[in-house]
């Protein structure tokens, strides 16, 4: 017979939380208002993917750099992937790619099945103890860098029922409380009730991508929520920590923890708008500049595609930017003229390029003070396992 729920009732204090969340509403409207152009778009997804991952693994000790997990994840399907720190990344990418796809399936909801299977993609080819998407059988403690006990989790007994109480609550509160209160609550709770031998954090952290996801809260793939929890790792931990070192046995005040949170995600949502309003100024200056010398406004798109993937074919160009075939490559031929492109290949195999010595656009040729500055085109050293 399943375990009874055990009732789950976090205190919050929503009058404190109100302005950070029409704040964020605010600018999820400013994102949604963005016009991006479907290349940028398309690699802005697969960036924020892969700093997800590495923000998720790295948190765990994983050593990988983020150009290293994006070179990982631009080979086919991790073609070569041998290392633990390799599949660590594949597993959580494949993970919170199946929360995604589970949270826009609005026939389904969050339950106990959902979150074995989270886990048991997050460690699947890890895991060394056959647990995977198995909730623990014996108690676990979690341990500093120096191996002292920090918290001690509920007994595995409890589990099954404390994890049926939570998502009772959540299938509750859906409707009622704001999304992203309830995916701050819910990777709170699930950190504290630990249900698993290993994997914990990176199960938690692609439950909250599901939660966001599932209330709304896509933010156009341009926001990886990873980082909230991974920038700093120490501001993470130490917000946890306040809900107490072991289990409370007395409904938890969740109220701080969702406030950090909130503001943690502001500030990455408010660092997205900055950067693509400078894309948005560049795309405009490069416009102008064409416009100037007599070349069509459009063929940025081209400039684009080329600065992010290395070359544009006449099919892709043509797709960019809205033209027939025959005005595609009369656009292209039209750069290469006037030494914007340069033409490599012939027939179906023609390719344009930037021409020798110039160089690709910089995210780091933005004025935009605390954004990371990593440029479009990176390439990346494969991974050496045992590297400090």
């Amino acid at each position: 017979m399943e375990d009874l729920p055990v009732p789950f009732q976090p205190i919050l204090d929503l009058d404190r939380l109100t302005p950070l969340l029409g704040h964020l509403g605010r600018m999820r409207q400013d994102l949604d208002a963005l016009t991006i152009p479907p290349a940028l778009q398309r690699w802005i997804e697969a960036q924020t993917e892969a700093r997800g991952a590495h923000m998720s693994t790295r948190i765990e000790g994983n050593r990988m750099t983020e150009p290293e997990v994006r070179h990982l994840f631009a080979r086919a399907e991790g073609e070569g992937a041998s290392t633990r720190a390799e599949l660590e990344n594949l597993d959580y990418r494949d993970a919170a790619r199946f929360a995604r796809q589970a949270a826009a399936d609005f026939h389904a909801d969050i339950d106990g099945g959902l979150i074995r299977g989270l886990h048991f993609l997050t460690v699947r080819t890890t895991d060394r103890t056959t647990a995977a998407g198995q909730y623990r059988t014996r108690q676990n403690v979690v341990l500093d860098g120096r191996g002292g006990a920090v918290y001690m989790p509920p007994p595995p007994g409890d589990v099954p029922g404390l994890m049926s109480g939570l998502v009772l609550w959540t299938r509750q509160q859906r409707g009622t409380l704001h999304p992203l209160v309830i995916a701050a609550v819910v990777h709170a709770e699930f950190v504290k009730v630990h249900p698993f031998d290993d994997g914990n954090g990176r199960t938690a952290r692609a439950l909250t991508v599901y939660f966001c996801e599932r209330g709304g809260w896509l933010l156009r793939r341009l926001v990886s929520v990873e980082q909230v929890f991974a920038e700093p790792v120490a501001e993470y931990y130490a917000n946890l920590n306040t809900l107490g070192d072991r289990y409370p046995l007395t409904p938890p005040d969740m109220t701080a923890w969702c406030e950090w949170f909130l503001e943690r995600l502001a500030a990455h949502v408010e660092r997205a708008l900055r950067l693509h309003r400078a894309y948005a100024a560049w795309i405009e200056a490069e416009q102008a500049d064409l416009d100037e010398k007599g070349l069509p406004a459009r063929l940025v798109w081209a400039l684009i595609h080329v600065s992010l993937f290395g070359e544009v074919s006449a099919r892709e160009y043509e797709l960019a930017a809205g033209v027939k075939r025959a005005t595609a490559v009369s656009d292209l031929n039209l750069g290469v003229a006037a030494g914007r492109l340069a033409r490599t290949g012939s027939g179906p195999a023609t390719r344009y390029r930037l021409p020798e010595g110039v160089p690709a656009v910089r995210v780091s040729d933005f004025p935009l003070g605390a954004v990371p500055a990593f440029p479009l085109r990176e390439e990346a050293v494969p991974y050496e396992a045992g590297r400090p």
